[in-house]
């Protein structure tokens, strides 16, 4: 064979690779195929999001218009890599305005050309979380509700903390 008998050995990320190139076949159709185009493209990027029919359009108040309704429009939101870009607030992480424009270039010349692509960073809402907490006796109070708080906060967050 043309591996030269070791295509077991072949790493599993070339065969995904393959399986990707060959369902997409390098143009942005569905939102799965926006999505992973971008990732593969822009390792800097950690999460993408691919909304079909919704339009944000920033203004020059800062408010934006944002309709779910918009035919046409795709809207694509992306959430940076922490480990390439040192942020001022690891909660809130925006991409920088050059990788938008980047990867908005890269995506109309494999789009149709009928559709209105814009790519915006998160519009982060903050979550207020209200809960009772008892502990049996003899556990710290503070130690303990510290721990939760973080647990929460690792769970809503997951790009600001290392995997696992």
């Amino acid at each position: 064979d043309s591996f030269g008998g070791r295509a077991a050995e072949l790493p599993s990320a070339f065969y995904i690779r393959i399986s990707e190139r060959l369902r997409h076949k390098d143009r942005a159709i569905a939102l799965w195929d926006y999505e992973h185009l971008v990732l593969e493209a822009f390792p800097e990027i950690y999460r993408v999001k691919c909304l079909n029919h919704t339009q944000y359009e920033p203004t020059e108040s800062g408010d934006g218009i944002y309709r779910e309704l918009a035919p046409g429009n795709v809207t694509i939101v992306t959430v940076p890599d922490k480990q390439y870009h040192n942020q001022r607030d690891p909660l809130r992480p925006y991409t920088n305005l050059g990788t938008l424009e980047d990867i908005e270039a890269f995506l109309k010349s494999r789009t149709s050309c009928f559709v209105r692509l814009h790519v915006r960073n998160p519009k982060f809402e903050e979550v207020k979380v209200s809960f009772k907490l008892r502990l049996f006796d003899g556990y710290d109070e503070a130690f303990y509700t510290n721990i939760l708080k973080e647990a929460i906060t690792r769970f809503l967050s997951l790009w600001a903390f290392p995997v696992g």
